[in-house]
Parts: C-alpha cells; sequence; structure tokens
C-alpha cells in the first residue's frame, strides 16, 4: 500500500531539516502533544459507567477492590500511551487541502512510502498502523477495553485513532510506535518524490542531486484545466544513474574502482541501541573504503545504535563461518580490522 507525507519548505532550514532525514533514512515520529489537533486522545466513559451498573453488582459488594488492580492497569496504560510517536500519513498525493496545508500553499513536496516496508523495517512487534475514523462525536471507552487493556492495542486506537468529521479530508494513515523521536527505516520505503504546484525550480534539483542513486521516481503536480482538482507528470530526473545507492563503494573523488556489495543481514536492538550487519563483497578493499561504508552503515541505517558490530564477507570465499574484515563503532569511535593483515 502506497501512503504519503506533505513537507512545507517554509524556509530554508525546514527544508534542510526534511531532506536530511530523507538522506539519512529516517522519520520523527512526535507525541500526541505535539500533534496539530488539541483535541486528539479524547475518550468519553459514559459507556463504562452505564455498564458498571449492571456488572459489578454481579461480582459482589468487593466487587470495585477486585477490580481495582484492572482500572489500575488502564490507568498505567493511559498515561504510557502518552509517550508513544504518531507518525501521520495520508491515503493521497493529491488533495488541494493537504497541499495548502501540510506544504506550504503548494511550495513544498510530497513523499510517496511502501507502506509494508516501512513497518518491516527491523520486524519489531511495537509498530503497527492503522487508519484515521472520522465521527461526530469522540470515542467511548467500554468493558470490553478494560479487560483486554493489557494484551491489546483497542485503547491506543481509540485515543489515536478517531478525529472530527472536519479532518476527513485528510484520509490519514498512522503508524504508532512505542516511543517517540527519531525512527529509521529501510531507505527501499521511500518511492517517489511529488513536486508542488509552487515548488521552487532549485529546491527540486536539490532533492533530485541529494537522493540520487536511489531510483526514485519524481512527479510535478499540475492543475487540471477547467477544473479544481490536479494531477501528476513524470519529471525527468536530471541527475539520474544507474541504482548504486547501498550497492557499491565508491569514494568520492577516489580513483580506486568502486566495489560492489550487498547486505545479507541486519539486526537492530532499540532498547539496547546495538545492531549488527553482514555484508557480502565481490573482492577484498581497503581500509579507507571500509571506514567509508562504516561511517555510511552508521548514519544511515543506524542513526540510533550506540554499539554497531559490522561484518564483511567475500563473494568468492566458501569459508563464510569467519568474516574476512570487521569495523565496529562504539564510543563513537571506529574500529577497522581485515584478518590475517
Amino acid at each position: 500500500m502506497k501512503v504519503y507525507k506533505y513537507r512545507g519548505s517554509y524556509d530554508r532550514k525546514i527544508f534542510e531539516r526534511d531532506l536530511y532525514s530523507l538522506e539519512k533514512n529516517y522519520f520523527w515520529a512526535p507525541d500526541f502533544s505535539n500533534l496539530n489537533d488539541p483535541c486528539e486522545t479524547t475518550l468519553t466513559s459514559d459507556q463504562l459507567i452505564n455498564q458498571s451498573k449492571f456488572v459489578l453488582p454481579l461480582f459482589g459488594k468487593s466487587s470495585k477492590e477486585k477490580f481495582r488492580p484492572v482500572m489500575d492497569a488502564v490507568e498505567s496504560l493511559l498515561s504510557f500511551t502518552r509517550k508513544i510517536g504518531i507518525y501521520s500519513l495520508s491515503k493521497t498525493y493529491n488533495d488541494e487541502l493537504l497541499w495548502a496545508h501540510y506544504a506550504n500553499s503548494h511550495k513544498g513536496f510530497c513523499i510517496e512510502y511502501d507502506l509494508d516496508l516501512l513497518l518491516q523495517t527491523y520486524k519489531s512487534n511495537n509498530i503497527y498502523q492503522f487508519p484515521v475514523i472520522y465521527k461526530k462525536n469522540p470515542p467511548s471507552i467500554d468493558f470490553k477495553d478494560v479487560i483486554n487493556a493489557v494484551d491489546s492495542n483497542s485503547i491506543v486506537q481509540k485515543m489515536g485513532g478517531y478525529k472530527s468529521m472536519r479532518w476527513k479530508y485528510e484520509e490519514e494513515i498512522r503508524i504508532v510506535i512505542d516511543d517517540f523521536g527519531i525512527h529509521s527505516y529501510n531507505y527501499q520505503a521511500l518511492k517517489s518524490i511529488y513536486f508542488g504546484l509552487r515548488m521552487e525550480e532549485n529546491d527540486k534539483l536539490e532533492i533530485m542531486k541529494r537522493l540520487s542513486g536511489r531510483g526514485i521516481n519524481y512527479f510535478q503536480i499540475d492543475r487540471i484545466p477547467g477544473t479544481y482538482r490536479f494531477k501528476r507528470e513524470p519529471v525527468v530526473d536530471v541527475f539520474y544513474k544507474e541504482q548504486n545507492y547501498f550497492t557499491e563503494i565508491s569514494i568520492p573523488n577516489s580513483k580506486v574502482k568502486p566495489c560492489k556489495f550487498k547486505i545479507t543481514e541486519k539486526n537492530y536492538w532499540k532498547y539496547k541501541k546495538k545492531a549488527d550487519i553482514r555484508i557480502e563483497l565481490e573482492r577484498p578493499i581497503s581500509e579507507s573504503e571500509l571506514k567509508w561504508i562504516a561511517i555510511k552503515i552508521r548514519e544511515e541505517i543506524f542513526i540510533q545504535a550506540e554499539l554497531i558490530g559490522m561484518f564483511y564477507y567475500l563473494q568468492d570465499d566458501t569459508e563464510k563461518d569467519f568474516a574476512w574484515a570487521t569495523s565496529h563503532y562504539q564510543n563513537k569511535e571506529y574500529k577497522i580490522n581485515i584478518m590475517n593483515c
């Protein structure tokens, strides 16, 4: 499924921030308090109160006390949900209001992601998505939510998955993560960039230049004459080259022939801020080339990690039990080691 994120380009600083996050393959997921709708997380308890009048007497006089641990768990969950991160996306790239409200009156751009790849980056169970439901009134927490509070996402979805009917035009899809802040994603999830109707040509060129080699598609948003609707037109990538992003080691201004490689495995343990990655090289490379790819891995795959184990294997080496070289990152330093050298 394709989903879309509108970006503003309100000034050079914001434009650079957004472009940098695309280069480094991460997005920022704010908490509920930093979303633009002050009515976020609105819940009512009328339904729960009405249900309790009928259910609690069935448990006897001490039922309220027996039920207190469950209610405490709900309160704890409600408190936790205020710390989660929300990344808001849309199902559409051509809504005139979205371009006006979130892309600086059509001067910005829109990012197209593959939703499945965004969710599968590190195979985490702590990230999921749901479409926003638009209603006239806020949702109400009920007995079922209370009973399943510890083991389900129903309360989180009720807190973050409902908005007023006035927001319906957004066609919003939300990614929910267990903590707010920076979150890395698989760079292959970024599929296309749509340029706003009024976007500056220099900004378009800057985006294409800094994202060259990734196989990204570019489109220009134009008006459909005689209507209020918009269409997209393909844009030629003036910095086009065969896709080589994270497929070859090619140090800028170096006379050394580029070396092809492929990532065979990668893992990230968020709470430990620890990662490891295994790479297969087509040939042996120098220490400077190992340092170059190590920095790139740190900055563009594991930007949050504090400890990274990087293991390199040669394509034609039949012995795969031991790495040909390593380039570990720890304490903000890179340690390069080529075996038997």
